[in-house]
C-alpha cells in the first residue's frame, strides 16, 4: 500500500495495533470480530526505538506493561479529557491538542478539564468518545490508551485507500523525508501542483491607461476573530411571543395563512435571516457587541416581502441551502403544531364547572421541562429537513444534547457556541 509506504518513509515503526500491543505488554490480546475488525484497521506509528523493548525470546522488558488490573476503573471521556488537558499543557502539537489553548482572561472554559478552553471545534477528540473506542478500553485498559494517544501516532486506514490521522504530531508538519520514493512521490506531485505559464507580452504595448489601479486599504483596526467559547447566548433574551388570534377567536399556531410566507420572497428573508453575513449583514458570530434586529408584525413583514428587490439574488453557494429551506417551509406549512403541543404538554386545568376548595399550587400548573424539551424535539423532527443536518449524528446530537440542556437552563443562564457545536462533525 502506498499510503502505507510513506508513512514508513517518515516513522522509523509503523505496525497494526494489536501487534504493537503484543509486543509492548507481552501477551496476546483478546478481541471480538467487532473489535478485531476495527484495530485491524489501525496503524501505530512511532520513532522511539526504545518505545517497547524486546528481549531474546520476543517478549517486552519494558517497565510500560499493561497495568489494567491495577489502575483505577475510569471512563473513556476521563481518559480523553487528561490527554488534551496533559498535552496542551505541555505545549506539544498535536492533533488532539489542535483547537485548545490555555484558558485566558474572561474565556470559558472546558468542562472536564482544568484551565483548558476551546477555541474551535475538534472532531477527532469527539470521534474517540465513540462506541469502538469505549470498546477497545475495556479490552486493553486505560494505561495502554493512555500511551497511544500521548506516546505515538495513530491512523485508521478508510475504504478508500487513504489514512485518517487521530493522535500524534499533525504530519503536514512532520520535516520531509529522505527516501527515493518519498522523494519520487513528492515530485511528481509538485508537477502537478505547478501553475502553468502564461504567455509573454510585450511591456512597450501596453498602455499605461489601461493597467489596473492599486486601491489602497482603509484605515482602521481589523477585528479579531471570535472564539466560539466567547460567542455566548444568553437565556433570558429569548423573547416568547404572545397568541395570536383570527378574527373569529382561534388561536392560529404556525405562520399565518398568506400566501407571502411560502413564495421566492420569504424563502430569501428566511435564508438572509439564517446566513446573515453571506449577505454582508452583521452577525452574532462576527461582531462582538451584536444589537439584533427589531421584531417586525406580520404587516411590517409583508410590506417588506412586497418591495425587497433582491428576492431572486441569492448567491449561489447558498442555492442547495435555500431549496432546503423552502423545503422546511413546506413542512411547516403542514406541520399540526396544535395536536403535538396538545401530545406533549397537555394542559393542566380541566374546565369541568367545579371550585376546588383546597389551595392550588402554582408550580403544579407548570409543565415539566421533560415534556417541553420532547415537544421542540418533536417540532424540530417534522419541520426541519434530513439533509440540513447533515448527517444523523449531528440530528440526534443537537437534539438530544443541545436543546434538551438548553431548556433545563434557568432564566439567567448562558451557554456558548462551543458548548451546542460539541459532537457536530
Amino acid at each position: 500500500m502506498q499510503t502505507q509506504q510513506i508513512l514508513q518513509s517518515h516513522f522509523q515503526h509503523v505496525e497494526k495495533l494489536h501487534t504493537y500491543l503484543e509486543k509492548r505488554n507481552g501477551e496476546i490480546c483478546k478481541f471480538d470480530a467487532e473489535s478485531e475488525e476495527f484495530a485491524n484497521g489501525i496503524l501505530v506509528a512511532f520513532n522511539d526505538a526504545n518505545n517497547h523493548r524486546l528481549t531474546a525470546d520476543g517478549h517486552t522488558t519494558s517497565s510500560a506493561s499493561s497495568t489494567q488490573h491495577s489502575t483505577p476503573r475510569v471512563t473513556l471521556f476521563e481518559i480523553i479529557d487528561h490527554v488534551v488537558e496533559l498535552l496542551v499543557l505541555r505545549g506539544e502539537s498535536n492533533i488532539l491538542s489542535l483547537g485548545f489553548r490555555p484558558l485566558k482572561d474572561f474565556g470559558a472554559g472546558v468542562a472536564g478539564m482544568h484551565g483548558i478552553e476551546a477555541v474551535f471545534p475538534n472532531t477527532i477528540v469527539s470521534l474517540l468518545k465513540t462506541l469502538p473506542w469505549q470498546k477497545l478500553l475495556k479490552i486493553i485498559g486505560p494505561a495502554d490508551i493512555l500511551h497511544l494517544l500521548t506516546e505515538t501516532s495513530l491512523f485508521c486506514s478508510l475504504p478508500n485507500n487513504c489514512l485518517f490521522q487521530i493522535s500524534g504530531h499533525p504530519f503536514a508538519e512532520l520535516p520531509k523525508p529522505s527516501s527515493a520514493f518519498t522523494k519520487e512521490w513528492l515530485k511528481c506531485l509538485h508537477e502537478k501542483n505547478m501553475p502553468q505559464r502564461g504567455k509573454k507580452r510585450d511591456l512597450d504595448k501596453i498602455d499605461e491607461e489601461n493597467l489596473p489601479q492599486t486601491t489602497k486599504r482603509a484605515a482602521g483596526f481589523i477585528p479579531s476573530k471570535l472564539t466560539n467559547s466567547s460567542i455566548i447566548i444568553p437565556r433570558f433574551k429569548i423573547f416568547y411571543k404572545r397568541q395570536i388570534h383570527s378574527s373569529t377567536r382561534k388561536v392560529i399556531y404556525g405562520l399565518p395563512q398568506n400566501r407571502k410566507f411560502s413564495d421566492n420572497s420569504f424563502i430569501f428573508y428566511v435564508t438572509q435571516s439564517i446566513f446573515p453575513a453571506q449577505f454582508g449583514l452583521p452577525s452574532p458570530f462576527s461582531v462582538e457587541k451584536y444589537d439584533p434586529p427589531a421584531v417586525l408584525t406580520q404587516s411590517q413583514l409583508v410590506s417588506r416581502l412586497d418591495f425587497n428587490p433582491k428576492a431572486d439574488k441569492i448567491p449561489w453557494r447558498l442555492s442547495k441551502a435555500s431549496k432546503l429551506i423552502g423545503k422546511m417551509l413546506k413542512l411547516h406549512i403542514k406541520c399540526d403544531y396544535r395536536s403535538v403541543l396538545f401530545r406533549h404538554c397537555p394542559r393542566k386545568i380541566r374546565k369541568d364547572g367545579q371550585i376546588s376548595i383546597m389551595p392550588v399550587n402554582v408550580l403544579t400548573l407548570c409543565t415539566p421541562h421533560d415534556d417541553v424539551s420532547k415537544f421542540i424535539r418533536s417540532i424540530i423532527r417534522h419541520v426541519i429537513p434530513h439533509d440540513l443536518w447533515g448527517t444523523r449524528e449531528n440530528e440526534e446530537t443537537i437534539l438530544s444534547v443541545a436543546i434538551d440542556g438548553f431548556v433545563r437552563l434557568p432564566r439567567f443562564e448562558s451557554v456558548n457556541v462551543e458548548y451546542l457545536l460539541r459532537g457536530i462533525k
